[in-house]
């Protein structure tokens, strides 16, 4: 099966809030249409929040012959009708209702009057909260079970049609005679070939929220995956020609693809920079990434990227035993075996 759609009215304003705003953020992309003065309410399960409701309306991404989910709720029952009620566009094809008296019943047609097709022999009590789930499909002769709070409650089969198509493309929870509460929603279709039924465990949908802001939750290195290395607060003084290697463990196996610096701030003038990788297994060599810049003439090494990386080819003892002697106004570079 596919998850359709989970909600649990956690991400339209806090406990309290109530009206036009809240109806404006249930239907900003999640819901249709709402009414009633929805208003959102301390949550049915242990977190987040719930909603207090009379109708809101929901679109499905395409046309299902079959239909599973559930809902935890709380009604006052007496002269309160709540029901989920199964649309093809703008006609209603069936509907599961919780009665007044607490019994639950399957109609054809409209919810609060179409024809029954089964009523529970079972009842709650009223402003209590329950979890009910269903399987339901449409077509001239349907079956259809209920459960609630994972005890099947309800199943036979019927007409849960009124329309020439199979199908249903919305869904509403709706309330007649008041408002009730509803809270951790879900709806599955029949795709695939496992997991098509109820869930059957009181399932609770939880929102996670970021927990940072813009500058914490998308500064550098918040978005990798594995460990970073921590930028230093402080300024480096660097002088030319100048090779500095940092050690870098991953926290998990993975592949090198690429590497690259960033400058931490502005400044006067220019600095070139060459990415060097060195790796302590095998020879033990440094491995530059990019285009080799150094260049050879009569003797003498010329470096046109302004780094003495070509110290990194012709030095075997690079990271190890590194030796400058200083004389007459020249430089000579000490390399392994001699000078």
């Amino acid at each position: 099966m596919a998850l359709l759609f989970c909600e649990g009215f956690d991400k339209y304003g806090g406990a309290n809030s109530y009206g036009a705003g809240v109806s404006a953020l249930l239907t900003a992309g999640e819901w249709n249409s709402t009414s009633a003065s929805p208003a959102i309410v301390a949550p049915l399960s242990q977190t987040g929040q719930a909603l207090s409701l009379g109708t809101i309306t929901k679109t499905l991404p395409g046309a299902y012959g079959r239909l599973i989910g559930g809902l935890r709720f709380n009604s006052p029952l007496g002269t309160v009708n709540l029901g989920l009620q199964f649309l093809d566009g703008g006609s209603s094809q069936a509907a599961v209702q919780i009665n007044t008296t607490g019994t639950v019943s399957v109609r054809n047609g409209l919810f609060n009057s179409g024809t029954v097709l089964g009523t529970s022999t079972a009842s709650i009590t009223a402003n209590t909260t329950h979890y009910i789930e269903f399987d339901m499909t449409f077509a001239n002769a349907g079956s259809y079970q209920v459960w609630m709070d994972g005890v099947s409650i309800l199943s036979g089969s019927g007409d849960t049609t009124t329309t020439a198509n199979s199908s249903a493309t919305g869904i509403a929870i709706q309330t007649a005679g008041g408002t009730a509460i509803v809270d951790d929603f879900y709806v599955f279709d029949a795709s695939g070939t496992t997991n098509n039924a109820a869930l059957l465990t009181s399932p609770r949908i939880e929102t996670q929220f970021p927990t940072g802001d813009a500058a914490v939750q998308f500064a550098a290195g918040a978005a990798i995956l594995g460990s970073s290395v921590t930028r230093s607060g402080t300024n480096q003084a660097t002088i030319a020609n100048q090779m500095r290697l940092r050690a870098v463990t991953p926290a998990v196996a993975c592949t090198l693809n690429s590497i690259a610096f960033q400058a931490g701030g502005t400044g006067n003038g220019a600095i070139q920079l060459r990415p060097v990788v060195y790796s302590n297994v095998g020879a033990g060599r440094a491995a530059g990434l990019g285009r080799d810049r150094d260049r050879h003439h009569g003797g003498r090494r010329q470096d046109h990227a302004g780094v003495d990386a070509a110290r990194a080819h012709r030095r075997h003892d690079l990271l190890d035993r590194p030796h400058v002697r200083r004389g007459a106004g020249r430089r000579a570079d000490a390399t392994l075996g001699g000078q």
